[in-house]
């Protein structure tokens, strides 16, 4: 009986050193994270226009930089490759509301779905036209609801319903 105790107090004392170990890697999967995080950049691009401007004013194959916030839609962030929802700030955050206990604030699920649809566009990191793979989640911080300023070139295949930027740049925070 003292060898089961022995042996269970063991177990419990190795799960407890193992749960509390500063080793383990509990951040997102960023897969290609080098590359990545070249994206991310120390000082704001200039020239930003709101993403509804944005989609009334992007031509495809054109230089852009819009502002907004990571959101607009339930899991923002594309889990196998570098992409996410820029979401205007026009919207309503549900974090915004007073009293409001949404589990996902980002998806602005308090606006209607047409107004959503209307005040987002895609970010997506390239290389060699490809997707970059690995989640842009959690590199250089980014989550969701952050504010962000992205500079890069009008995707080809955009359109004004569907605006889609290829990011050079993304700058975490609003233009000082």
């Amino acid at each position: 009986m003292k060898k089961i105790l022995y042996s269970s107090a063991l177990l419990a004392c190795g799960i407890a050193l193992i749960s509390c170990s500063s080793d383990l890697d509990t951040s997102a999967d960023t897969g290609n994270a080098p590359q990545l995080t070249s994206v991310i950049l120390d000082t704001a691009p200039s020239g930003a226009m709101s993403v509804e401007e944005a989609r009334q004013k992007a031509v495809p194959g054109q230089p852009i930089v819009v502002t907004g916030q990571i959101g607009a839609a339930h899991d923002p962030f594309a889990a196998s490759y570098a992409s996410f929802i820029l979401g205007d700030k026009a919207l309503d955050f549900c974090n915004e509301r007073p009293g409001d206990n949404c589990g996902s604030p980002w998806d602005a699920c308090c606006e209607p779905k047409e107004k959503i649809t209307a005040l987002r566009a895609s970010v997506q990191v390239l290389e060699n036209g490809e997707p970059v793979s690995g989640s842009l989640k959690g590199v250089g911080g980014l989550t969701e609801l952050d504010e962000v300023i992205v500079a890069g070139v009008v995707d080809p295949a955009s359109t004004p319903q569907n605006l889609i930027i290829n990011a050079s740049g993304i700058y975490r925070g609003t233009a000082q």
